[in-house]
């Protein structure tokens, strides 16, 4: 399962940060796998036909982690404090008046159900080809969403300061599980801050708790203002995953709201 490659992956990545010889193990072992990091491999995944059988939503949809309904309260919390998510009352909180950016969009349906939920200027962007083709047939009717193929590590037709939200499902966490994770992330990271506008938010929704995420967040010359929210992670019904009574972390997903 990819999930399942994800997290075994995330502990290989925490052990490596203990030294730069372990850094390289980490980047070594990634490699092993499927690269995350590679438009060819996303290509190939969203053409194949178990593709459809492997999704959990009826209308070919995809949503690492947990779904906008579970990410609600949170996101609007961030995106729009001062407006109760119940209707538009046209201050400057106004969800439609934010610029926001989904990186590795993928097939997810969170640009779709932000939009009909009133975030209307939203630009969803993914490194394969196939799959943002495929988006922008199914959402042809969402006249102020677009999708467009572009890798999150190098957004160069991106101006400077234009977005007033980023954000990052589970993209933060493939890249650590593709070839040279590290550098990917860090070249992630950086392209981010540069397409932030001042106070703006990068939102990174993970599996992974603080200890695993805050250095990379932290890391000069980023000047992030980082608050962590914990959401209750679905229950999945019939799922042979075992979770650790010991370890309540295991339980949730992790928002990084990151304040520029």
């Amino acid at each position: 399962m990819l999930y399942s490659a994800i997290v075994f992956l995330e502990v290989v990545a925490a052990a490596g940060r203990k030294s730069q010889e372990a850094d390289r193990r980490t980047d070594t072992m990634s490699a092993v796998v499927n690269d995350y990091g590679s438009a060819s491999y996303w290509d190939e995944r969203y053409s194949s036909s178990a593709l459809q059988e492997a999704t959990k939503s009826s209308d070919g949809t995809y949503d690492w982690y947990n779904s906008y309904d579970n990410l609600r309260f949170a996101l609007r919390r961030i995106i729009a404090p001062d407006d109760t998510g119940d209707s538009n009352d046209g201050n400057n909180e106004n969800p439609e008046h934010k610029e926001i950016l989904i990186v590795g969009c993928g097939n997810s349906a969170l640009g779709c159900d932000m939009y009909d939920d009133g975030f209307q200027n939203i630009t969803n962007i993914d490194i394969s080809e196939v799959v943002i083709n495929q988006m922008t047939d199914k959402y042809s009717s969402k006249e102020h969403m677009e999708y467009t193929v572009m890798d999150a590590r190098n957004m160069e037709y991106i101006p400077d300061e234009c977005f007033d939200v980023i954000v990052d499902k589970a993209l933060f966490d493939a890249l650590l599980c593709g070839e040279n994770n590290l550098d990917s992330v860090q070249k992630m990271l950086r392209e981010v801050y540069r397409c932030l506008k001042p106070g703006g938010h990068y939102i990174m929704i993970s599996h992974a708790s603080s200890k695993n995420r805050m250095h990379y967040l932290t890391t000069s010359p980023l000047q992030w203002d980082v608050e962590v929210i914990e959401v209750k992670k679905p229950v999945i019904t019939g799922s042979n995953l075992k979770t650790n009574d010991n370890d309540k972390k295991s339980d949730f997903h992790y928002i990084y709201s990151c304040r520029k």
